[in-house]
């Protein structure tokens, strides 16, 4: 797969396109372009690209494989909307893609254009479809695993352009392999890297702090539980207890960030727990039918429960990691058509529920696919921001350099960790585990690329 792969890439390199256009883009222009009209969308007086995001946009229009990476934050989605101008004249279909559900949600909010998951995209989009030389925008691409690459590579036809984006020191893939963490530190790669911060204030001290683990050094924490970037110490047994009362002080705001599904002392499953006993209304149960036995049963969740979706249906726009409330139960099941004038679509429903901010019916088939969410894990919250993030450590094989900086980068206003600040040193001072993967992609498009320098030369 991985030789497959880098003869792939080393094709996109080394080989101009076949189809050259018939009118020459002066990308600088379409950059000005798009920096006054973002002026007037965004009601700004003043707003422009910043030299290195130019340099992407040119880079990535001018090649057939690139890369966009940077720290979270930087402006890669504000590159991407620049990019499609540019792209839009060369009248080729574009398909930007992630892995995940939520990922894919968060681009078609950021651009304005479709989206779609990678299993999506091989599942659903034909040959005639993608035509001749699609351009394909991976986001999120550090989650890309070499198998789910490997489909695409068997799928796109030759004459593709792709563009990868994203930070190679957020969460590794959590399959096999390493695609864009191996790309990213390739000389013959063309890649560019964005630096300047503009998620948070330029008063945060959320970016130093992210900088500074990013790259191994200790990062300055807060004692104060007022700072932006807070450490709060505490034993195993406090954790969860320090981690309700923070959560307390604003939980409209506020997101809890576990490592862990089933860690007693700070996992998901535990803080989930404690958290339905405390909030939820429990004379209001959200009650549904046991497939097997006919049964009604309790399904663990109530009204005023913070819940995922963890299943894609984007009939109804609900992906997996989509994140809402519980608003109501109903008294007993209901109909509802959620179909059209032309096709009526029949459904149970069992109550209402907000996700994302948009209000949906709960449905008998959505039960088994909606989880507390009180705290999620850090994969699940990979690619979103939260005003506020609290998260609980301690020394676990999972805690690692990447875990604490996705962590940390989550959190717009503030972020407070609590639980074994050794740990936290421990995990930043290391290599990210992922960077010790055993992967031949690296030798073996080093080989290609030699390659292709002899052929051309």
């Amino acid at each position: 797969m991985e030789r497959r792969c880098a003869q792939f890439i080393r094709d996109l390199i080394v080989t101009p396109s076949l189809q050259p256009q018939l009118f020459a883009v002066d990308v600088s222009e379409v950059i000005t372009q798009f920096e006054a009209g973002e002026r007037v969308h965004l009601g700004l007086p003043a707003f422009g690209l910043n030299q290195a995001q130019k340099l992407a946009v040119a880079t990535s229009f001018a090649k057939r494989f690139s890369i966009i990476t940077g720290g979270a934050g930087v402006g890669k989605t504000t590159v991407l909307k620049a990019l499609y101008k540019a792209l839009d004249t060369t009248g080729r279909p574009r398909f930007q893609m992630a892995l995940s559900g939520r990922a894919t949600a968060r681009m078609i909010e950021a651009t304005g254009e479709e989206a779609r998951t990678i299993a999506g995209f091989l599942n659903k989009v034909t040959d005639k479809e993608m035509g001749p030389a699609p351009i394909i925008v991976i986001d999120e691409a550090s989650m890309l695993d070499l198998v789910t690459f490997y489909r695409l590579v068997q799928k796109l036809p030759p004459q593709s352009q792709v563009i990868l984006v994203g930070d190679p020191y957020q969460l590794p893939p959590i399959g096999a392999g390493l695609i864009l963490h191996v790309l990213c530190s390739m000389p013959g790669v063309p890649t560019t890297e964005l630096t300047e911060v503009k998620r948070q204030s330029k008063e945060s001290a959320i970016p130093l702090a992210s900088r500074q683990i990013r790259v191994g050094l200790q990062p300055t924490f807060g004692a104060n539980e007022a700072d932006d970037v807070v450490f709060l110490p505490c034993s195993d047994d406090q954790i969860i207890s320090t981690v309700i009362r923070l959560y307390e002080q604003d939980t409209e705001n506020t997101q809890i960030l576990s490592a862990t599904r089933s860690c007693a002392f700070a996992g998901v499953e535990m803080i989930n727990r404690t958290c339905h006993l405390r909030y939820a209304d429990h004379s209001r149960p959200l009650l549904a039918e046991n497939p097997e036995t006919g049964e009604i049963e309790a399904t663990g969740l109530c009204v005023g429960d913070l819940v995922m979706y963890t299943t894609n249906d984007w009939m109804r726009n609900l992906q997996n990691g989509s994140l809402g409330q519980i608003d109501e139960v109903f008294d007993k099941p209901q109909s509802v058509d959620l179909g059209d004038e032309d096709k009526p679509r029949i459904v149970i429903a069992l109550g209402m529920a907000t996700f994302d901010g948009v209000q949906h019916y709960i449905l008998d088939t959505d039960v088994d696919s909606i989880e507390l969410a009180y705290s999620i894990t850090v994969h699940k919250a990979q690619g979103s921001q939260f005003k506020r993030v609290i998260i609980p450590v301690r020394k676990s094989r999972i805690l690692d350099r990447t875990f604490v900086y996705t962590a940390v980068t989550r959190a717009q206003v503030q972020v407070i960790l609590v639980g074994d600040i050794d740990a936290v040193r421990d995990a930043t001072r290391l290599p990210p585990k992922a960077f010790s993967r055993q992967v031949g992609l690296k030798a073996l498009l080093d080989a290609e690329l030699q390659s292709g320098d002899s052929e051309t030369s």
